[in-house]
């Protein structure tokens, strides 16, 4: 049996031109600050063993909180007790 030849639709102009984009990109989203003095915010990166880090995790969740915004209480009441 012979196959059909592979028939193939005309294909529209091409153009060539760059396409520019709608969105500018992902726009980040900035928790807003503790004190009304501090307006910008900073990355806080912190290695814990998996279990304290589950164990907070399920705190914040038990608390109705996001975890952001649990650890930012509890670093502002630990740098509060602990000024030098």
């Amino acid at each position: 049996m012979k196959r059909a030849p592979i028939t193939f639709d005309p294909t529209p102009e091409t153009n060539a031109a760059p396409v520019k984009r709608k969105t500018q990109g992902k726009a980040r989203r900035v928790m807003p600050a503790a004190d009304s003095e501090a307006t910008e915010t900073d990355m806080l990166s912190a290695r814990v063993s998996t279990a304290i880090a589950r164990q907070f995790r399920s705190l914040a969740k038990l608390k109705g909180l996001k975890v952001q915004e649990m650890m930012e209480t509890a670093l502002s009441e630990y740098l509060e007790r602990n000024r030098f």
